[in-house]
């Protein structure tokens, strides 16, 4: 099952949009240890951030699309930045 995710940093203004098998070892091996580039410079025991579970799917290109049609639909808040992810 692929999770297809929401990261709001509030302090940092920033949105960003993923996919992944489990949201909780993502954030704890990459995201919040500045493995995954686009979001090196959050600071996850100092910023303020909102994790959201979008959806599920089975297959992971399915996932992905999805992913990306939020990272281009989504509308966050005004003067928050939404950051592009590397795939596709």
């Amino acid at each position: 099952m692929f999770i297809v995710y929401r990261l709001i940093n509030h302090t940092k203004k920033e949105v960003y949009h993923g996919i992944t098998q489990d949201l909780h070892q993502r954030l704890n091996s990459s995201h919040c240890v500045g493995v995954t580039k686009a979001l090196s410079h959050w600071k996850c025991g100092v910023d303020k951030i909102t994790v959201q579970k979008l959806s599920n799917h089975y297959k992971q290109p399915n996932a992905s699309e999805v992913a990306h049609y939020y990272e281009e639909s989504y509308r966050s808040r005004k003067g928050y930045r939404n950051i592009r992810t590397a795939g596709k």
